[in-house]
């Protein structure tokens, strides 16, 4: 019952309401959304092992400072 209410009150609001702005960021995020479901989800224990491994990499001091990262999206842009 409640999805079926707010369905209509999203609906009544992109017939009445909505200007292109609003329906590119709701557009934008049908996208995603679809794009999501159809990805494989991460599981508990995926997600426990990246995690793992991410203290791991801190642990040993592999890390990148905020520079650093900035420095390799300028890279990763130029390509």
């Amino acid at each position: 019952m409640i999805e079926n209410k707010l369905r209509d009150n999203v609906l009544n609001y992109i017939r009445n309401n909505a200007d292109e702005e609003f329906l590119n960021l709701v557009n934008d995020m049908v996208i995603t959304y679809q794009s999501d479901s159809t990805e494989e989800k991460i599981n508990l224990e995926n997600y426990n092992n990246d995690l793992d491994v991410a203290i791991s990499e801190i642990t040993e001091n592999k890390t990148y400072t905020h520079l650093e990262v900035g420095e390799h999206i300028k890279k990763w842009t130029k390509r």
